[in-house]
């Protein structure tokens, strides 16, 4: 009989479990950095990276990137040891992982805050480790070109510009009196004096600046401008009486002191006022005196000598205050002493005997005479 050939024994039949190898965690995440450092080399290599991305050579990235795979693994160690541990051990690991760390991590950098090679820092596994991470700053204003400083552009202001208030002028309101323009040479005054409510026209919307000017209408203005209490006396004028236009006012301004009768015992009410009059009243009522001899500042007008000698000081004393005002008709260093004065003028002259009492704000006016 013979034997037949003895067969190869058939291989015994493998488990599913043990044809397919399982990788665990360390194995799996080293694939992965290997795949990233390989492809970040790759990705450096072919953008010129280097340079872009601030680093001295690729070496150092790839140092950076080991770093941080043995940082990866050192936490992943660390949780697998501490799930093994008991309580009261992880409980005290805990707490000093809570304790900074700093001197490897420090040591591990150079000067220019970047990561050397071969330096990656040491992490005990009671200390809870830092991942040190290269942060890439993009600038805004050039897509896609890395930076290892961030972009110091400052975003455009939403702001809105500040607005320029010109400076306020003179203001002159519209026209209140059909007669005065607004380019009248005392406009200012009149128009000042009107609107603190100090005068009001001959009617309702005129004025009548040119026109002459009366001792009854120089006392209505003086009572409605100043209203200065009566300090003096009145007088019982043979031509004032209670049927008389203006008594009232001729009364108030004799009692403020601004105006005087005449020796006679007469006050005129009718007569027309001469300028060097109205600066002896206004000089009067506000108790002004020259500072210096009345002749040294009357002598740059060359029509001083026509003041009679008893109102040389009085409008010394007005010229000095600046109470003097000529009309553009007018030399400016005259004073015209004789010359019946209008309405504007006295108006004007008013408005500056107010400043001078400090009762209104100065205005600019070409038509002021200095005081010399």
């Amino acid at each position: 009989m013979t034997n037949s050939p003895s067969q190869p024994p058939e291989p015994p039949e493998r488990s599913s479990s043990s044809r397919k190898r399982v990788l665990d965690s360390d194995e799996l995440i080293a694939m992965i950095v290997a795949f990233g450092t390989i492809g970040t080399i790759l990705f450096l290599s072919l953008t010129d990276g280097k340079n872009r991305w601030g680093l001295t050579n690729w070496q150092q990235w790839l140092a950076a990137s080991q770093s941080t795979n043995e940082t990866t693994q050192s936490t992943v160690d660390e949780t697998q040891l501490n799930q093994t541990e008991s309580a009261p051990t992880a409980q005290t690991n805990r707490n000093t992982s809570l304790q900074p760390k700093t001197s490897n991590t420090t040591e591990s950098l150079n000067n220019n805050n970047q990561l050397l090679p071969n330096q990656a820092p040491k992490i005990s596994r009671s200390q809870k480790p830092t991942v040190i991470v290269p942060t890439i700053i993009t600038n805004p204003s050039k897509p896609g070109t890395p930076q290892t400083q961030p972009n110091l552009e400052q975003t455009p202001s939403t702001a809105q510009p500040p607005v320029i208030v010109p400076e306020e002028k003179e203001s002159i309101p519209a026209i209140v009196f059909l007669d005065v323009p607004q380019n009248y040479w005392a406009s200012p005054f009149i128009y000042q004096l009107k609107e603190q409510g100090l005068i009001s026209g001959s009617s309702e919307d005129t004025f009548e600046p040119e026109q002459p000017i009366t001792r009854a209408g120089m006392a209505e203005l003086i009572s409605q401008t100043f209203n200065q209490p009566s300090t003096f006396d009145t007088k019982q004028f043979k031509d004032v009486t209670a049927n008389t236009e203006a008594a009232a006012e001729i009364n108030e301004a004799v009692g403020s002191g601004f105006m005087k009768g005449y020796s006679n015992g007469e006050f005129r009410p009718q007569e027309e006022i001469s300028r060097y009059q109205v600066l002896v009243t206004l000089a009067t009522g506000l108790n002004l005196q020259p500072s210096q001899e009345p002749t040294a500042i009357l002598k740059s007008f060359s029509d001083a000598n026509q003041l009679p000698n008893w109102a040389v000081n009085q409008v010394a004393a007005a010229i000095e205050a600046g109470l003097l005002v000529n009309p553009p008709t007018y030399e400016r260093q005259s004073l015209n002493p004789n010359q019946t004065a209008t309405r504007a003028e006295v108006a004007a002259m008013i408005y500056q005997a107010l400043v001078k009492s400090g009762r209104l704000p100065a205005i600019s006016s070409e038509y002021i005479v200095p005081a010399p």
